[in-house]
């Protein structure tokens, strides 16, 4: 198809250029008019050519971004397992999986899993791991990641900030104003308990927790602005 196009334009080409060397009126018209009908001829052609494979646009797979928060975790003396739950995830080619790791951190990524790409972070590990011996493996719809201690400890949370939460809960179990004293005199208690970090973010917690009280006495009002260095309103 394409040779045959090529070759009738080559002939319109030829008839035109032949009519203009001519000097014969009738001449000139005959070769005209038989270009003309090749040119409908090719546009024919044209408008019933198929389509090839290479001409067609393919459709553009859409992609989303899906956040995990979903996992499972355990640990031994020297090593921490994340069990990352993933139907299929076997069936990529290992190009399309990556997990970095850091000494406080980790973030795993799979990419184009049914049209989604798949990213969990996770920051502030609970302690210092090995980034050289971490490792992960996938198994049957699960990737498992091996965090390597950097000591053998163990850890009773996977980050910091599950711990400071659980701080924050056994601190101040109740948020009633009647016990908001004896909770501020724990909190000075527990203060050395904590480092910085921890005790900064617990008070933050629970200084937004008092700005929201009401009906609390001036006199109780001016001891825990004077703790905390803020201003309670009633």
């Amino acid at each position: 198809m394409a040779s045959k196009l090529t070759n009738l334009k080559c002939d319109v080409s030829e008839l035109y250029r032949l009519s203009e060397l001519t000097e014969r009126r009738r001449v000139k018209d005959i070769l005209t008019i038989e270009a003309k009908k090749i040119e409908t001829e090719i546009s024919f052609l044209q408008e019933n050519e198929p389509v090839t494979k290479s001409s067609i646009n393919p459709q553009v797979k859409r992609v989303y971004n899906v956040k995990l928060t979903s996992y499972g975790w355990d640990q031994n003396e020297d090593v921490i397992k994340i069990f990352v739950s993933l139907p299929k995830v076997e069936t990529l080619p290992l190009e399309n999986i990556n997990c970095n790791f850091t000494e406080s951190s980790f973030e795993l990524e799979v990419k184009e899993l049914d049209n989604r790409n798949y990213t969990l972070s996770v920051k502030n590990l609970y302690s210092s791991i090995n980034t050289a011996k971490c490792s992960w493996k996938v198994k049957t719809g699960q990737i498992i990641l091996s965090l390597s201690k950097l000591s053998s400890t163990n850890w009773s949370n996977l980050t910091k900030n599950d711990n400071m939460i659980k701080c924050q809960r056994k601190v101040f179990p109740t948020t009633t104003s009647g016990e908001l004293m004896a909770n501020l005199n724990l909190i000075k208690k527990k203060r050395n308990d904590f480092d910085a970090v921890m005790f900064r973010f617990i008070m933050e917690k629970y200084t937004k927790t008092l700005k929201k009280k009401i009906n609390i006495s001036p006199k109780k009002k001016k001891k825990v602005s004077k703790f905390l260095r803020i201003d309670i309103k009633s």
